[in-house]
């Protein structure tokens, strides 16, 4: 099923696919395009790569980006929106003289200062795969001052922090929390919010008028902070408040105080928040260019009551209130009240302002009815019996109010008695006569949807996009691999390591803790002597076959990497019973390890279920393992000290230093290195080899290679 979201996406998408049209049509290469949309969903989903949602999402978004890639999208209220004209129950006759439909939004016409602001709110985008408690990194305004501009920076990381103190303290799991964890998280969010609070003060005193148009101001960050940091430290409270049995309470600050130096107070409770609304700066705007003194406060009031006290709006305004009020779909109390309550708001303000409402009486009963669903309507048509006498608009509002409170009761409902969910509810068959108007019996009626639209909807869900989106990172590691590969003139491949950044700063020493798992991997194999010998005849074979080598010269350099290996042992297993494991994600003493640093490429797996299906089809098959396929494959010098290991080979006293010299399972890029070089060896010598480079191009799942032939002449 489609939600709303995924439905106004397919419109921004018609909308593109029009304006790609158009622009072509017309050779309006060089205009600005601007798109407005009222969901905030949509508009995160745009204004992000495609590669971070799912198929359906991504499909769409992709389209949307390529087609019009300097098309700017904004947010826009829905009370604005033009297009919500038609499909919320206004009448062709009242749409003909609606000036939002034919005109726009008023703000339209005007410099694109007047326009709406362009940052949405954050949405959660859960089933997406949007995360909406990190730290916000979109692109933003610069702030002409470059402190300002740090400050902002930092301001950034600090409400990333504050947001996930108690994320991140729930990760531990309930039965590891205890008071001294619960006073530590407390402490830690007390002085995030200091730190907080002391930039804020910073920003507002070093801002310029200019500096005050980034969104740090305009959309009043510093009060979403707060919000995080009450709802966090309320949180903790109560946590620790289970913890002590009661018995403490937490010292905190308030977070109203500019960090001026109000002291903090003890706050037993949480007092509830006062939002106040945000504010465009539109009537700022008006009387910028008037200077603020006492003899100039009449000319500016009278600017704003020009342009803000005008009846003719305000009327219209009010009469549009319950006039575009959508029409019941259901039968529903709520809706009832909801259209009674905002056609008297709506009369009470046109009294106010000396409109003669006693006399639309007949006009509004229409209106109301017409707003009604098909039962509540034939309800009324009851209610009115034969009387030729036209309703009162008393008796409109007497009859709404029993309406709702009749079917405001509630009714009883079957109940499930299986927990699990299911589409279908099984209930006992009524066998009574069930006299008709009709001359036949109605004895089973069942309600079956459009097969052919189902399947559409299931393939446009499940649509898996022509061309794989690759991820800015998985493009920067295929560019990275396509300039840095190369062969040795034996055939075989050498690569690169493709690291995200400088990793001459960023890894931190791993010495010390890889050689203390090694003798701790030590202390395992003198209790299994069966084990230790098959270990170092798999080691030893590592170094014979000329895949590590032993570091001579002693370890000076900081460019390297040590990493830990531990052994996994399998009584009875049909290929090797020992496996040695390299773990590349063992912290540093900075808390990063190798693969953080390391990108991991795009997934070139081809699906296991294309791969047995094109088996299948042949008479005689074939099945073939490529032996030690990572290790195949060389690293190059330049980056072979970062798969340092330990190892203490037969007959020597000491644990001797030895690096790797070829692609290591374990390492973040292996995986795409073993497929993507299976793809260049495909594309170097498919003109020697046509037939065995169509096995590696689509008949190799991880090291399993699966091919075959329909004549036995032609598989051999």
């Amino acid at each position: 099923m489609v939600s709303v979201p995924r439905l106004e996406l397919n419109g921004a998408s018609l909308l593109v696919k029009l304006l790609t049209f158009v622009q072509t049509s017309l050779a309006l290469d060089n205009v600005p395009i601007y798109g407005w949309t009222d969901s905030t969903v949509v508009l995160t989903w745009v204004n992000h790569h495609p590669s971070r949602w799912k198929p359906f999402v991504a499909n769409r978004v992709s389209l949307i980006q390529t087609a019009l890639p300097r098309m700017r999208w904004s947010h826009v209220p829905s009370a604005d929106n033009p297009a919500d004209c038609a499909s919320r129950g206004i009448s062709t006759s009242e749409l003909q003289q609606h000036l939002l439909w034919w005109q726009g939004p008023s703000w339209l016409s005007k410099p694109s200062a007047f326009w709406p602001s362009s940052k949405c709110e954050r949405s959660n985008v859960a089933s997406d795969k949007y995360d909406p408690g990190s730290v916000d990194l979109e692109e933003r305004r610069d702030i002409v001052c470059h402190a300002g501009s740090r400050r902002v920076a930092r301001r950034a990381t600090v409400h990333g922090l504050i947001s996930r103190v108690v994320v991140n303290y729930r990760k531990l799991g309930k039965d590891k929390f205890s008071a001294v964890k619960t006073r530590v998280r407390i402490a830690d969010l007390e002085r995030l919010w200091t730190t907080c609070k002391e930039l804020h003060v910073r920003l507002e005193t070093s801002a310029s008028d200019y500096d005050r148009k980034h969104d740090y101001f305009v959309e009043t960050e510093f009060d979403e902070a707060a919000d995080v940091y009450e709802k966090s430290m309320d949180e903790l409270s109560e946590m620790l408040a289970k913890q002590t049995n009661g018995s403490s309470f937490v010292q905190r600050t308030d977070p109203d105080e500019t960090a001026s130096g109000h002291e903090s107070y003890n706050c037993r409770f949480a007092l509830p928040r006062i939002k106040v609304p945000p504010f465009d700066g539109n009537a700022a705007l008006l009387i910028a260019h008037v200077q603020m003194s006492d003899a100039n406060y009449d000319g500016a009031w009278k600017i704003l009551k020009d342009e803000y006290d005008c009846s003719r709006a305000l009327i219209t305004a009010y009469i549009n209130a319950f006039a575009a009020f959508p029409a019941m779909k259901t039968e529903s109390a709520s809706d009832l009240k909801r259209l009674r309550d905002t056609v008297n708001s709506s009369l009470s303000a046109l009294r106010n302002l000396k409109r003669p409402v006693n006399n639309w009486a007949d006009l509004l009963v229409y209106i109301v009815v017409q707003k009604f669903s098909a039962k509540t309507r034939r309800e009324w048509n009851i209610k009115l019996g034969a009387s030729n006498d036209y309703p009162t608009f008393d008796r409109l509002l007497e009859f709404i109010n029993e309406r709702a409170r009749g079917i405001a009761k509630p009714e009883e409902t079957p109940e499930i008695s299986s927990s699990r969910v299911s589409s279908e509810e099984t209930r006992n068959k009524s066998h009574a006569s069930v006299n008709t108007t009709v001359t036949n019996h109605v004895l089973n009626c069942v309600a079956t949807p459009d097969v052919d639209a189902l399947l559409r909807k299931f393939w446009e869900v499940e649509e898996v996009p022509q061309q794989p989106i690759q991820s800015p990172e998985d493009a920067h590691c295929e560019s990275f691999f396509a300039k840095t590969i190369s062969r040795t003139p034996s055939g075989r491949y050498i690569v690169r390591l493709p690291f995200r950044g400088d990793t001459t700063v960023a890894i931190g020493e791993s010495r010390a803790k890889a050689l203390r798992l090694y003798h701790r991997t030590e202390d395992r194999l003198a209790a299994q002597p069966h084990v230790a010998v098959e270990y170092n005849k798999f080691l030893s074979e590592y170094e014979t076959l000329g895949h590590m080598e032993r570091v001579e010269v002693p370890d000076t350099s900081l460019r390297s990497v040590y990493l830990p290996h531990h052994l996994v042992f399998k009584e009875g297993s049909q290929t090797s019973n020992l496996r040695v494991v390299f773990n590349a994600s063992c912290n540093t003493s900075n808390g990063t390890s190798l693969n953080d640093h390391l990108l991991s490429g795009p997934k070139l797996q081809l699906d296991i279920a294309a791969v047995i299906l094109r088996w299948r089809r042949h008479r005689f098959v074939y099945r073939a393992d490529i032996a030690k396929m990572f290790r195949q494959i060389l690293v190059s010098r330049e980056d072979a000290d970062y798969q340092r290991i330990f190892w203490r080979p037969l007959n020597s006293p000491t644990v001797l230093p030895f690096r790797l010299l070829t692609v290591t399972y374990g390492t973040a890029p292996a995986p795409f290195f073993a497929m993507r070089v299976l793809r260049q060896l495909a594309d170097d010598d498919e003109k020697e080899f046509p037939e065995a480079v169509e096995v590696l191009r689509h008949s190799i799942y991880v090291d399993n290679v699966l091919f075959g032939a329909d004549e036995l002449s032609e598989a051999r």
